[in-house]
């Protein structure tokens, strides 16, 4: 059903209302001004948004959900990862269960403020995070107002400095470390050193050793994609991705990727792979190609520039 002007719904069951809207996913809803409901079950609002993930939402101002339950909401906002969600002004969940929120601070200085691991949680507030509780990190056992269970990590005066151990202090005085005593400790500190303010730290200085075979390639590198359409994210960056399909691949690239995203793309079956660029999304290569030639060809994914990739290797029109 196509309510108001301008707009399109193609879909079974779907539903376009307001101006310039459009929804083609089964069961998807699009509403307001200039907005897209691609993806089937998926729900769309506000001005400029898009939903292209199936069972995605995205509203408010020029929001993007892009994979599988992913909600965006806010002001330019990406949910690109599955079941990720992002909110605020410029904030990105780019991997799978990831939370992204930003009151735009980093937006003004030209940076964005976005998630860089799976099931990443991120915070960007210009005003800090205030918590009224006790916090607990490690255990739920939060007795006082900071309890951490597990290693804790400090980078300061060019080192890096790793407790494994309990600390107390003696004041509230902040302005070193020499209020601090710790009860056990041991430091794995190799050849740096550490500055106490004048104080003299106590306690064994181990030095790490690497036995012979201790780096290994990781399996992770390589991807697996038996499906016929994949939409990037920034946890394929670095990877090498199989497509093992027989029919025909759409490999799309979404805006938002980071400068410096690369991925190596390799088909190895007989289903040929297209790479399609996203909205806001350039793809130069040579010739205009972007589909990889054959069985066992390969591809290289590079950007470049904001929202700017290269394309290169075995490729066809």
């Amino acid at each position: 059903m196509a309510l108001g002007n301008n707009t399109i719904a193609r879909a079974n069951n779907s539903v376009a209302v307001g101006f310039a809207t459009v929804a083609i996913g089964d069961q998807s809803y699009a509403e307001g001004n200039d907005t897209r409901a691609l993806g089937n079950n998926c729900h769309t609002e506000g001005y400029q948004t898009s939903a292209f993930g199936n069972e995605s939402h995205a509203e408010s101002f020029r929001t993007r959900a892009s994979a599988f339950a992913s909600h965006a909401e806010g002001i330019e906002t990406v949910a690109g990862g599955v079941a990720s969600h992002a909110a605020g002004v410029n904030a990105r969940a780019l991997q799978d269960y990831t939370y992204a929120w930003s009151d735009g601070n980093l937006w003004t200085a030209g940076n964005t403020a976005q998630t860089t691991r799976t099931g990443q949680y991120m915070v960007s507030a210009s005003g800090g995070v205030f918590l009224p509780g006790n916090v607990g990190i490690g255990t739920d056992n939060n007795s006082n107002a900071l309890t951490v269970v597990g290693l804790i990590s400090t980078a300061n005066y060019g080192t890096s400095l790793d407790w494994n151990s309990t600390y107390t202090t003696t004041n509230n005085n902040s302005a070193g470390w020499s209020n601090w005593s710790t009860v056990s400790a041991s430091y794995a500190l190799g050849s740096q050193y550490v500055k106490l303010s004048g104080d003299t730290m106590t306690g064994t200085l181990i030095t790490p050793t690497v036995s012979a075979g201790a780096y290994t390639v990781s399996s992770n590198f390589v991807i697996a994609d038996t499906g016929t359409s994949r939409i990037f994210s920034f946890s394929d960056n670095g990877k090498c991705i199989t497509f093992s399909n027989t029919t025909p691949v759409t490999a799309s690239v979404p805006e938002g990727l980071p400068v410096g995203f690369n991925a190596l793309l390799l088909q190895i079956n007989t289903g040929q792979v297209f790479v399609s660029a996203g909205p806001g999304v350039t793809i130069n290569s040579d010739g205009g190609k972007r589909k990889i030639a054959s069985q066992h060809s390969t591809a290289s994914l590079i950007s470049y520039a904001s929202n700017t990739f290269n394309l290169a290797g075995n490729l066809t029109t």
